[in-house]
């Protein structure tokens, strides 16, 4: 059968493992979402986005509402380029120039979006997100990698 659960790692595994038990197999593979499962940010999205932006002395809203404007600007950059852009862009990195481009005027940062200044905004933006500075492991990740090793499935973090 079909397992088609979203739940955190931990519940998510357990319930893994039973519906493969219900359909008379075993639980051979499982496979995690890396962010906000394996790691978790460290920083704020809203002040890694808002730092970038007032680090150029440019306008920009609090980190709340920088946030805001990421969760609409991800799901409309999704449903138009979804899997990240696999099959109309040349990598994932223009997919994020896309997705830092829209959160950016959907915040309103207009001054971000000007030719000279945007390519600046935005590897400073990307950047941020490839350095460790940002990132945590997540307990309940964590919980669900050792219960994973111990129910006798490779587990690796490499």
């Amino acid at each position: 059968g079909t397992l088609r659960t979203h739940c955190a790692a931990f519940t998510c595994m357990k319930h893994a493992a039973a519906a493969a038990a219900r359909d008379g197999g075993a639980l051979r593979c499982l496979t995690f979402e890396i962010t906000s499962t394996l790691v978790c940010m460290s920083v704020p999205l809203g002040r890694v986005y808002g730092e970038a932006v007032r680090h150029y002395k440019l306008p920009c809203p609090d980190d709340d509402a920088m946030k805001a404007a990421f969760k609409s600007a991800y799901g409309k950059t999704n449903a138009e380029l979804p899997n990240f852009g696999a099959a109309s862009l040349a990598n994932e990195r223009e997919w994020w120039r896309a997705m830092i481009r829209s959160t950016l005027d959907q915040a309103g940062c207009t001054e971000a979006l000007d030719d000279e200044t945007f390519p600046l905004v935005f590897q400073r933006i990307y950047s941020s997100f490839a350095s460790p500075d940002v990132w945590a492991p997540c307990p309940e990740g964590a919980s669900a990698m050792r219960h994973a090793k111990e129910r006798g499935l490779v587990v690796s973090t490499e």
